[in-house]
């Protein structure tokens, strides 16, 4: 018993993971926090234990986790948070969090176990993504980007707005279907020429609309490189 207690203590204390235990009848105070907590939250050990919520964090937070800690006890099961906010130190952070009550042998919760996945740097890249997807989408220029076969994966409203194709006619095909013959080979060969070399090519172009119209636009194309320098997309914007 006491080799799986030690063997048990050993790696609750040094799992990558926040977990840490609570009393129910106690307040909630916290009663084991281990080495991943005080990593993640930025509170050592000596200032959490013994502790509530309110004593650890500021009011609003600590109400917050409050309620879940009492609803975990009162429905006996496990309460799961995707997505909480934490502060550590003066930063926010993300947390997943997960709590679930631990019985005695009488069927009494005992224990309140709190699991805690650092989510931050993920719930950051997520936000980044969407704000780069709202970006794309509201952007007064039309843009299209294309895969590394310059099959188009990809298009804008304003490019929809500019061109009378919607997405799901352009989506697959070459840009070429914007032609408008104005342009000759050469043209074509010197621009790719410049694009590959240099990674952008800037300059006047003269496309066809879905009518038939065919208009002036300043196209600015763009390479994508892979961490092996290979150009894995092709971005479009006029």
């Amino acid at each position: 018993l006491k080799e799986n207690e030690s063997l048990l203590n050993n790696i609750v204390e040094n799992i990558p993971i926040s977990v840490f235990t609570k009393d129910p009848k106690n307040a909630f105070r916290i009663t084991r926090w281990n080495k991943a907590s005080e990593s993640i939250f930025k509170l050592p050990r000596a200032h959490v234990l013994g502790r509530n919520a309110y004593e650890n964090w500021p009011q609003e937070q600590a109400e917050t986790y409050q309620t879940s800690d009492e609803r975990a006890i009162r429905e006996g099961n496990i309460v799961d948070i995707p997505v909480e906010v934490s502060t550590a130190g003066n930063a926010i952070i993300y947390l997943h969090t997960r709590k679930l009550p631990l019985f005695d042998a009488e069927g009494k919760p005992a224990h309140l176990l709190v699991i805690c996945d650092d989510i931050t740097e993920r719930k950051r890249t997520e936000d980044q993504l969407q704000l780069a997807a709202q970006v794309f989408e509201n952007s007064g220029e039309g843009i299209l980007i294309t895969d590394r076969e310059n099959r188009i994966i990809s298009v804008n409203r304003a490019f929809t707005a500019i061109t009378g194709y919607s997405s799901q006619e352009v989506i697959g095909a070459n840009p070429k279907i914007l032609s408008s013959g104005q342009q000759d080979r050469d043209f074509y060969q010197q621009m790719w020429a410049t694009l590959l070399e240099s990674g952008q090519w800037r300059g006047e172009i003269w496309d066809r609309r879905k009518n038939g119209e065919i208009y002036p636009k300043w196209l600015h194309i763009s390479i994508i490189r892979n961490e092996k320098g290979e150009a894995i997309n092709y971005i479009g914007s006029f």
